[in-house]
């Protein structure tokens, strides 16, 4: 067994291995009961031409690594960007109502009571 484990699934293309790539939409067609969620609001019909081949027009998404402390002299804060929407998270906040209490990221300890998580 081998995992491609990179952002981007560049070796399983370079090897030929199927895989597909893009999101499940979250809307049902025609039951808006079903919840429209920020940023989820059309479904995507790949053409079969891209079934089982990278799509350079969509890219899968990336983690970020954080830096974090509990310890207040050896922190930097950060706020709220301009324009944030707390609708945005919708599905991580039903996500949460639906009983998944965790862990969001990796917590790595660090020297310094820092941490190295990966979110």
């Amino acid at each position: 067994m081998f995992i491609d484990a990179n952002y981007e699934g560049d070796l399983m293309e370079q090897v030929g291995v199927p895989y597909r790539t893009g999101l499940d939409p979250y809307v049902v067609k025609g039951d808006p009961g079903s919840g429209l969620i920020a940023c989820i609001g059309r479904t995507i019909n790949d053409p079969p031409s891209l079934v089982g081949t990278a799509d350079p027009f969509r890219v899968q998404a990336y983690n970020y690594r954080l830096c974090l402390t509990n310890v207040a002299a050896n922190r930097v804060p950060f706020y709220k960007p301009a324009g944030y929407n707390e609708s945005t998270y919708e599905i991580l906040f039903r996500y949460i109502e639906a009983g998944y209490g965790g862990p969001f990221f990796t917590t790595q300890l660090m020297s310094n009571i820092k941490t190295d998580s990966n979110a």
